[in-house]
């Protein structure tokens, strides 16, 4: 047999190649680009703690559920807040894909020596119930706030508007496995001078009163359908076989 031959008996496999390529790629877009949904989400519950543990869960007013957080001077006396947010996730079989916390912070809100400060998002492990009912000597809850696992990080100016802060792998895992429950986030400004006589603060006049200050924003996909996984089984079934070993020399001359 020629090499031409032979060129030839293998050319229709290399044809082929393309055309399975393509229904594959098909079939991926078919599970990866279902609608996908996004959820924007008002806090049920959040405000601040001070670092002497105080947080007074039992005033709904802007006074009390505010997230001001940084170095405050109050009455001569300068404690350091750490702020906290509560948002009940909702009930679906979607997979999370990205998640954004959007902070409000208001004209006159943000003050510092520096022009800009560093707020960072934490995991909190202290339970949603305790969180919430506050109380004082709290300390340990105000370290939780801004201590283990960080969510995220965002760069606050005096520039009124949005605070957006993308929330990472570690919130998406958490979210995933809190779905149709409730979720917490702490929040401290990691980049204070450390003069406990120089305010640093962020978010004054801010309230958790609705969506428009405070809201967790969530976009999910649907999760592969068993018809489109199937599909994908069967597709890479004919691959294998398609790429079984062939006679390419053919019948001696």
């Amino acid at each position: 047999m020629t090499t031409e031959a032979r060129t030839k008996k293998i050319q229709p496999s290399f044809r082929a190649k393309p055309t399975i390529a393509v229904y594959l790629v098909a079939a991926a877009l078919t599970v990866s680009t279902s609608a996908s949904t996004r959820y924007v989400i008002g806090p049920t519950d959040g405000g601040w703690y001070r670092s002497d543990g105080f947080h007074d869960g039992t005033r709904t007013d802007r006074f009390a559920t505010n997230y001001l957080v940084g170095n405050i001077i109050s009455d001569g006396v300068p404690r350091v807040n750490r702020n906290f947010f509560v948002f009940d996730l909702p009930d679906t079989n979607e997979n999370i894909q990205s998640a954004q916390l959007e902070l409000l912070n208001l004209a006159g809100g943000f003050r510092s020596l520096d022009p800009s400060e560093t707020f960072t998002l934490y995991a909190v492990s202290t339970p949603i119930a305790a969180l919430t009912a506050g109380g004082s000597d709290l300390t340990t809850i105000y370290d939780d706030l801004g201590d283990g696992v960080q969510y995220g990080s965002g760069t606050i100016t005096s520039a009124s508007g949005f605070l957006s802060i993308d929330l990472n792998a570690d919130f998406i895992a958490t979210a995933r496995a809190a779905t149709g429950g409730l979720i917490a986030l702490g929040g401290a400004l990691i980049s204070l001078d450390g003069n406990s006589r120089t305010e640093e603060y962020a978010f004054g006049f801010s309230t958790l009163s609705n969506i428009g200050t405070t809201r967790l924003v969530l976009t999910t996909i649907p999760e592969p359908s068993a018809g489109a996984l199937l599909g994908l089984i069967g597709i890479r079934l004919a691959m294998v076989r398609r790429k079984r070993p062939a006679n390419l020399l053919g019948a001696p001359n």
